[in-house]
């Protein structure tokens, strides 16, 4: 019987100061922040992140950053976007926020139920069978125009 077997891609690159952070936003045209604790634990939907981050990163030119969530030196960046919880996901798009992915290791829907609510089947997703990977994966087709 054939499994699917994945190995986990690179940490996205970590950010440190609210200049960083504003710099990444405006250089690049499709930029994907995630704010969480220094170490993920676990089957996080940070774990999920690494899996698929090199698609993107390769297929759309999305660009991946992690951000310390509670870093007084990136306090005005969580202001400005209110960033209360972590882990939380900032989507941009042309140095605009698109949307946002609050409390993400928060138990999501079932994948059924997501695709119902979606409206639309997304065929790169149609082997996908974790709920949050599927819900993560969501956000990136909608950041790069496919949902």
């Amino acid at each position: 019987m054939a499994t699917r077997s994945r190995f986990a891609g690179a940490a996205p690159k970590e950010l440190f100061t609210a200049d960083e952070i504003n710099h990444a936003i405006q250089k690049n045209k499709l930029v994907v922040i995630l704010f969480n604790e220094r170490y993920a634990k676990g089957e996080t939907v940070e774990t999920h992140l690494n899996y698929c981050q090199a698609i993107y990163e390769y297929r759309d030119d999305v660009h991946f950053y992690k951000s310390l969530f509670m870093s007084s030196a990136i306090d005005s960046v969580e202001k400005k976007h209110k960033v209360q919880s972590c882990p939380t996901f900032l989507f941009f798009r042309d140095g605009e926020l698109v949307c946002r992915f609050d409390d993400a290791d928060d138990e999501p829907e079932d994948i059924a139920t997501q695709k119902k609510n979606l409206k639309t089947e997304i065929t790169a997703l149609k082997d996908i069978t974790d709920p949050k990977e599927y819900q993560l994966r969501v956000f990136l087709e909608k950041l790069c125009g496919r949902a």
